[in-house]
């Protein structure tokens, strides 16, 4: 009888703490939605404590005709399948809040990019105490990397785009005085309009940052367009170069080493300018 009452009591204990670490696992995501990053972090820590109580069980021993045996190989294994299934599952919980974090209001908010980055530093931490790997971890920071560098992409984008309009705008005005009003060389003003309408295509297309971002494509397309636009003289392409060095410098560091350069910067109450 006792050993039924213990039995159930295990059980029931087991099952409350399952359902209190779903609860606190969907409570950290709803507190991340509310930006309350700190508190967060603890509810799925405490979560992740919970569901690893709920999952263990306790060691048993045998005992008959004087024998008593532990079955201690077989509680390694469970532990080690257990450590397996709590760190699969804080993977995809991980990746899960850091895409959630980064896709929620994160464009030059100082507040929203502090809590990202806190809260990957946190969960980094976490997930290698889990014995998580180098891969497994830039897979589940993959929704950092490819916002900040899609937020690096769209200071440089605007910038050169704004650049390439003024060229545009240039030439139109060039084809309109030497065409005259009334235009007389019907022909020859449409032919110089294709040729102005195709310009366009200098500019860096932003709808191409989703397919790009956060791979090493997207640094060799941006040197792709500054090098082959032909409104710009090599003074001009250099000039943007240096102007906008530093932004360069940060999104190539960011693609390539996955660092943050520039913190003071990227983390400030301002937008970055360049």
């Amino acid at each position: 009888m006792s050993e039924k009452i213990s039995n159930i009591v295990e059980v029931t204990i087991k099952i409350g703490c399952t359902l209190l670490a779903g609860a606190c696992i969907l409570l950290s995501v709803w507190m991340v939605i509310s930006e309350k990053t700190q508190t967060a972090t603890l509810t799925f820590g405490f979560g992740v404590v919970l569901l690893f109580l709920a999952l263990i069980s306790r060691f048993k021993k045998f005992k008959g005709f004087g024998l008593e045996a532990e079955l201690w190989e077989n509680k390694q294994e469970e532990a080690e399948k257990i450590i397996t299934l709590m760190r699969s599952q804080s993977l995809i919980l991980s990746k899960q809040i850091i895409e959630l974090m980064g896709s929620t209001g994160r464009f030059y908010s100082i507040r929203n990019r502090q809590m990202l980055f806190d809260a990957s530093e946190n969960l980094d931490r976490s997930l290698r105490n889990l014995g998580a790997s180098d891969k497994e971890i830039d897979d589940v920071m993959h929704g950092l990397h490819y916002f900040h560098a899609i937020d690096i992409s769209h200071l440089i984008f605007g910038e050169f785009n704004k650049i390439i309009n003024e060229k545009i705008n240039k030439n139109r005005e060039k084809i309109l005085l030497k065409f005259g009003s009334p235009i007389k060389d019907i022909d020859g003003f449409n032919s110089a309009m294709k040729l102005h309408n195709n310009l366009t295509e200098q500019r860096m297309d932003t709808k191409k940052l989703p397919l790009l971002a956060p791979n090493i494509e997207l640094l060799e397309y941006i040197n792709k367009k500054i090098d082959g636009a032909s409104l710009l003289s090599e003074k001009d392409k250099n000039d943007f170069r240096n102007n906008y060095n530093e932004a360069l410098c940060d999104l190539q560091v960011w693609i390539k080493e996955r660092k943050l350069r520039r913190k003071e910067i990227w983390l400030s109450e301002e937008r970055p300018i360049r």
